[in-house]
C-alpha cells in the first residue's frame, strides 16, 4: 500500500493493513481515550541515507521493518523527521499538530510506533548500513527479534559476520543462516512463518541426514536456513549448541541485538563448511583455505573442535593450521563418510548402517519414497527408482 498526504510520503511494501493493524487503528481512534506519549519501534531500522533508495522520487532516509507481521517499508522527508522525534522517551500529544497527531496514529496502525508504556521494541537511535544488502540485514534483524520474542536461543552464523571477522574476504551471501538450540527448532521456524515464510519440505526429514530447515520467502525476497545442528560436529547438538552458545558475542543488526559464534568459533564453523564432502567429490581446493581459517581462529579453534568432536571432520586442515599439534587419532565423522560417497545410493547405504536396528525400517522407507522421478519419467514407478539404486550399488 502506498500512503501519501499532501506533505508526507510513506511507502508501505504490502497488500494493506493486517487484521492486528486495524484493532490497533481503531483503539488509537477518537472515540477512546487518547494515549498521550508515542515512542518509535520496529523490528529492525537503518539509515539509508546516501544508498540511493528512493521513496517516490525523494531520498529515501530510514528503512524499517514494523513489528507487526509484514514487508518492510521506507520513509523520507517530513514522515522521517516525525519518526525521529519519537526515539527515546517519545512525544505526548500535546506536543503534536493535529497533522502529525493522525500521522502517528497511522505509524501506530503501520507497527512502526506504540505507546511508551513497557513496550521493550522502542528506538534510540538507528544506524547504517554495515551489510552490502539491505533486505538481508534487516532480516537478520527480524530473526534476532523473532527468537528473542519467544524466548529462544539462536546464533547468526556465516554470512556478512565472517567478513567483519576476517575470516572471509567475500562479505555477501545468497541467505541469512542461523544456528538454533535444537530443543526450540520448530518453535523458531513456526514463529519465523508468520511473517511470510515456509518450510521447505525435506522428503529425508527424520533421518540423520537433514541438519536444516529451509525457510523460502513468499515475498521478502531472501532465504533463511534455520539449522538445528552443523555438519561435521560429532557431539550431540544439544551439547554443541550449549558449547558454542558459551563462546558467543554480542553484534547489532539494523539496530536489533542479536548473537553470532566468537571469532575461534566461527572460524570453525567456516572450516566445516568449506570442508564438507559433497557428491564424492573432494574438495581438494579448499583444503588450503579451510587451514588458513582455522589458523586465524588460533589455538582455541582446536580445542574447541576437540570438545565438539570435530577434529576428525578437519583433521588434514588442522595438521596444516597447526603442525605441532598431532590429530593423525582423529576419526572422521560417519556423516563424512556418507557424503563422500560417489552416488547417492551409497550415501544412504552408509547413513543406513550407522542408525540403530529399531529406525532402520523407517529410514529405509524414506529412502526409497524420497527417490524423485528422473525427468525423462515423471511417473517412474518406486520399484523402478529402487532398481535404480540397487544397479548404482552394483557398479560400484
Amino acid at each position: 500500500m502506498t500512503y501519501a498526504s499532501h506533505r508526507h510520503d510513506i511507502v508501505f511494501h504490502g497488500d494493506g493493513l493486517s487484521d492486528d493493524q486495524r484493532r490497533i487503528a481503531a483503539r488509537t481512534g477518537e472515540d477512546n481515550v487518547p494515549v498521550r506519549r508515542w515512542i518509535a519501534v520496529s523490528n529492525g531500522a537503518v539509515d539509508v541515507r546516501g544508498l540511493e533508495y528512493d521513496v517516490e522520487g525523494a531520498e529515501a532516509e530510514i528503512a524499517i521493518t514494523p513489528v507487526l507481521p509484514g514487508q518492510p517499508l521506507v520513509i523520507a522527508g517530513d514522515v522521517a523527521e516525525l519518526w525521529r522525534s519519537l526515539f527515546g522517551q517519545g512525544v505526548t500529544d500535546e506536543h503534536l499538530s493535529d497533522q502529525d497527531r493522525e500521522l502517528v496514529r497511522e505509524f501506530v496502525s503501520a507497527g512502526i510506533a506504540d505507546a511508551a508504556e513497557g513496550d521493550e521494541r522502542g528506538i534510540e537511535s538507528i544506524g547504517p548500513l554495515w551489510f552490502e544488502s539491505l533486505l538481508h540485514e534487516l532480516v537478520s534483524a527480524l530473526v534476532c527479534r523473532i527468537a528473542q520474542s519467544h524466548d529462544i536461543r539462536c546464533l547468526l552464523i556465516k554470512g556478512p559476520t565472517l567478513h567483519a571477522q576476517g575470516l572471509r574476504s567475500r562479505r555477501h551471501s545468497g541467505d541469512v543462516d542461523v544456528l538454533v538450540d535444537p530443543a526450540r527448532a520448530s518453535d523458531l521456524v513456526r514463529a519465523i512463518e508468520q511473517w511470510g515464510w515456509s518450510a521447505r519440505p525435506n522428503p529425508m526429514s527424520g533421518t540423520p541426514l537433514p541438519h536444516s530447515v529451509t525457510l523460502t520467502p513468499q515475498s521478502w525476497g531472501c532465504e533463511i536456513d534455520v539449522h538445528f545442528r552443523y555438519p561435521g560436529i560429532g557431539v550431540d547438538p544439544h551439547e554443541s549448541f550449549a558449547k558454542l552458545w558459551e563462546a558467543a558475542e554480542q553484534r547489532s543488526f539494523a539496530g536489533i541485538d542479536g548473537y553470532t559464534p566468537a571469532t575461534h568459533a566461527h572460524a570453525l564453523i567456516q572450516a566445516l563448511t568449506l570442508a564438507r564432502p559433497s557428491a564424492g567429490l573432494e574438495r581438494t581446493g579448499r583444503h588450503g583455505e579451510s587451514a588458513s581459517v582455522l589458523k586465524k581462529g588460533g589455538v582455541e579453534v582446536l580445542r574447541l573442535a576437540d570438545q565438539l568432536d570435530a577434529v576428525g571432520a578437519l583433521q588434514r586442515e588442522f595438521a596444516s593450521a597447526f603442525p605441532e599439534s598431532d590429530v593423525s587419532s582423529a576419526r572422521p565423522p560417519d556423516e563424512w563418510i556418507w557424503l563422500s560417497q560417489p552416488n547417492p545410493a551409497l550415501t544412504y547405504l552408509h547413513m543406513l548402517r550407522s542408525v540403530p536396528l529399531r529406525d532402520k525400517a523407517s529410514v529405509l522407507w524414506k529412502i526409497l519414497v524420497s527417490r524423485r522421478p528422473t525427468a525423462d519419467n515423471r511417473r517412474e514407478s518406486l520399484i523402478r527408482r529402487w532398481s535404480r539404486g540397487l544397479t548404482q550399488l552394483l557398479s560400484r
